[in-house]
């Protein structure tokens, strides 16, 4: 059976596979996530990955493609094409570690928004930037 004979390479099986997680916010609500995530098995490990998208479609899409990379080149490979940060994530950052704290605020204080974009074991916490 080669990579592409392989039900999980089409969008319909991703479709029912992508997710959006939920979470507790500050106030004890739930809120769920604005992007779509995909969860994959690779090597006895477990991969969550933010597909950067609300719309199920293109969610579908991208968890497919990044699937077929994971078994044609692997992890790495996968993840330097999937868990790229950009610009704006890097702003986004230094806005809520850096500018909020030195305020006295924060982003939960502000709305109740979900800013989980990105892979969470990547994600770079408070801690991290002091």
């Amino acid at each position: 059976m080669g990579i592409f004979d392989d039900p999980k390479t089409t969008v319909k099986f991703w479709k029912e596979k992508i997710y959006k997680p939920k979470r507790q916010n500050a106030h004890g609500e739930t809120v769920i996530s604005r992007y779509f995530y995909a969860r994959f098995s690779h090597e006895k490990k477990t991969i969550n990955l933010c597909l950067q998208t609300g719309n199920a479609l293109e969610a579908a899409k991208k968890a497919r493609d990044a699937y077929v990379l994971l078994k044609a080149e692997g992890r790495e490979a996968m993840q330097e094409v999937y868990r790229a940060r950009s610009s704006l994530d890097t702003i986004h950052d230094v806005f809520r570690y850096m500018l909020l704290p030195a305020l006295g605020l924060h982003l939960e204080d502000l709305a109740d928004t979900d800013d989980d974009a990105g892979v969470s074991d990547l994600t770079p916490g408070p801690k991290r930037l002091r």
